[in-house]
């Protein structure tokens, strides 16, 4: 955590999926353009944003470790979110 942590101060900029409004605007004040970027989403599903879409994950598991080794991933990548200060 702590390397990413480090690795991160190297970056200009970090945008969460959530504020990509942000990344399109910067993008048109540099190049006069750019594009629609928030709201797209491809393969998203005919129920994109209206049902939960982790438990229909955790159902095409094979194997019950999967899930927590994805969940593990899940909580590291939220604590290093919240530690570049970004909300979850």
């Amino acid at each position: 955590m702590r390397h990413a942590l480090d690795g991160a101060g190297a970056l200009q900029r970090i945008y969460t999926v959530d504020g990509l409004d942000a990344l399109e605007a910067e993008l048109a004040e540099m190049f006069g353009t750019c594009p629609e970027i928030q709201g797209t989403y491809v393969n998203a599903g005919p129920n994109a944003g209206r049902t939960a879409r982790w438990p229909a994950l955790l159902e095409r598991f094979e194997r019950d470790d999967s899930a927590g080794r994805l969940e593990r991933f899940v909580e590291a990548d939220v604590k290093l979110i919240r530690g570049l200060g970004f909300e979850t």
